[in-house]
């Protein structure tokens, strides 16, 4: 059970692996718009509003193979995803960056 988060009301079920929310009346799966190959984890805001989800994506790069690092918000709904934190690995300070 390590990859499901229950909504704090517990009407929810949050698959974290595949990027999707599942409500437990039977209405269909909301797609969180995030690829599943790359979610690393996902939990709850809080108020069970929101869903933050972290993803991880190797690729290479001039120095061999590096990794990025991002940290989205979406509402519960699966509408307005955005980009909240953005780090390449290795990280190097000038590399974080707090996406607004």
């Amino acid at each position: 059970m390590g990859n499901l988060s229950w909504s704090l009301d517990g009407s929810k079920i949050l698959l974290r692996g595949f990027g999707y929310r599942v409500p437990l009346d039977g209405s269909p799966p909301v797609d969180l718009g995030v690829s599943s190959n790359d979610i690393m984890d996902a939990a709850w805001s809080p108020d069970g509003s929101k869903i933050a989800i972290r993803t991880n994506r190797e690729f290479p790069d001039s120095r061999g193979e590096a990794s990025k690092d991002l940290v989205y918000i979406v509402e519960r709904d699966g509408t307005n995803l955005r980009t909240l934190v953005e780090a390449v690995k290795p990280i190097q300070e000038e590399k974080i960056r707090l996406v607004q």
